[in-house]
């Protein structure tokens, strides 16, 4: 619910900060499934969609309906996602794959090379494409190395790089967080409720859980500014309506009335049976365009600053990144592209500290799965020892050895090896690195 009202509160206030955990969240669960659709830019859709994210059928909020109806299945579209690889490995953990054949590793393998998930790893989640290289023709004909281990390897690797900020995040600890905020607000609301004794008091009962909350403030809010919205354009029907308007007024304002405001109640209710209520309204309110749903809004707006003021606002973000360290494992989050859709306005300080420069980015990504240096690598020491299956070639056609002799693979992965830039960086060996451990001391040490 709290995402319904924080975007809500960015629609009609545009000094409204970016929570960048829940920027991030929204993105992670896709706005999709969270608001049936587009992020709502308006009061009107937003108040709307709480009830369809519920559950209600789109129907039943059609101006000819007959009533609310609410079905299981709808709600259930909308719950908890987890990201695709991760929910495939939780079916397989879970032992929800009772047939003899893995289907969860068939299905797995499909979903990789799906060209729907490729594009979301472009375009939802947090990716760096790489740049043409300068072997331009060498690096085109390894894309077309078609093992079927190699490819999901790699495409795993890139898919779990790019998850990680969804599979990683703590969703437990920002439902606790997401509670707290909601407690404020309740405080907030009812102390504002409050101060008004007399018929609108009883909207306290509102504030008692998150959804009744939710739908109050954006109600409130939606049918505020749609009055304020008629006084201002609708004066033929401000004049038709007028009478009824100021006896209903003035029903409501029996006892909260004395001697020195009667005149301007009189006031109010002369103009209101001539259709002409915005005149004074004016004088003592704003009722331009969303004013009215930005003062609805603001005990909202109070708590948000003062939570994000405490520092509170990107600790989740921070947990991710202290999990990065120097990997590659979630790294395109914390590029300063990612990191400042996700904090919006705010000065470059406030992530800074968190910020990855696109050059170390280059640098770890030099040593990804799909490097082709350690793709040529690996196929010469599956040649070299010919670890194939029938004779010399796999099951699924090794393209690559076709078009690359064993003197142009050497060379190739020659230009293609980084010096290290310290001494030490030669003492440490990745895993891939330790050829003699899996191949034996010749396999490392052949002549090709």
């Amino acid at each position: 619910m709290l995402c319904h009202l924080y975007n809500a509160l960015r629609s009609v206030h545009d000094e409204a900060p970016k929570w960048p955990d829940m920027e991030l969240l929204i993105r992670n669960q896709d706005p999709a499934r969270i608001f049936v659709g587009t992020r709502p830019n308006n009061l009107e859709d937003a108040y709307k969609r709480i009830f369809l994210a519920m559950g209600m059928s789109a129907g039943s909020l059609a101006r000819d309906s007959s009533g609310m109806t609410f079905k299981r299945q709808n709600a259930k579209r909308h719950e908890y996602q987890k990201a695709p690889i991760a929910g495939n490995l939780f079916d397989r953990w879970m032992g929800k794959e009772s047939r003899k054949v893995d289907e969860a590793a068939y299905h797995l393998q499909e979903m990789l090379s799906d060209g729907k998930y490729k594009h979301d790893l472009l375009h939802k989640l947090f990716v760096l494409p790489r740049s043409e290289s300068d072997n331009g023709k060498a690096l085109s004909k390894l894309v077309l190395l078609s093992t079927k281990m190699v490819r999901t390897l790699v495409s795993l690797s890139h898919g779990f790089t790019a998850e990680m900020p969804a599979f990683m995040f703590d969703y437990f600890s920002m439902q606790r967080r997401c509670f707290s905020i909601f407690q404020q607000l309740r405080e907030a609301y009812r102390t504002r409720l409050e101060k008004h004794d007399g018929p609108f008091s009883k909207q306290a009962d509102k504030t008692n859980n998150p959804v009744s909350l939710t739908l109050s403030v954006i109600g409130s809010a939606r049918d505020v500014e749609q009055m304020t919205r008629n006084m201002r354009s609708n004066k033929a029907e401000n004049k038709a309506r007028g009478p009824a308007l100021a006896k209903h007024i003035k029903s409501q304002l029996v006892g909260f009335t004395d001697e020195d405001s009667q005149d301007v109640v009189d006031e109010v209710i002369q103009l209101t049976k001539q259709g002409r209520a915005a005149e004074v309204l004016q004088k003592y309110m704003d009722i331009s365009e969303l004013a009215m749903a930005r003062n609805t809004f603001q005990p909202m707006l109070a708590t948000l600053q003062k939570f994000l003021n405490a520092g509170d606002g990107d600790r989740e973000i921070r947990k991710l990144r202290r999990r990065v360290r120097d990997t590659s494992y979630g790294i395109f989050l914390f590029r300063n592209a990612s990191l400042q859709a996700l904090y919006g306005s705010q000065p470059s300080d406030a992530w800074k500290d968190i910020a990855i420069s696109e050059d170390h980015t280059k640098s770890v990504l030099s040593c990804g799965a799909d490097e082709p240096a350690l793709v040529v690598l690996t196929i010469l020491s599956l040649r070299q020892k010919k670890v194939m299956c029938g004779e010399g070639e796999d099951s699924h056609e090794a393209s690559l050895l076709r078009d690359f002799s064993a003197s142009e693979l050497g060379k190739y992965a020659a230009s293609r090896r980084r010096k290290p830039k310290t001494a030490e960086a030669t003492e440490v060996k990745e895993d891939w690195e330790k050829i003699a451990d899996i191949y034996g001391k010749e396999g490392r040490d052949a002549k090709y």
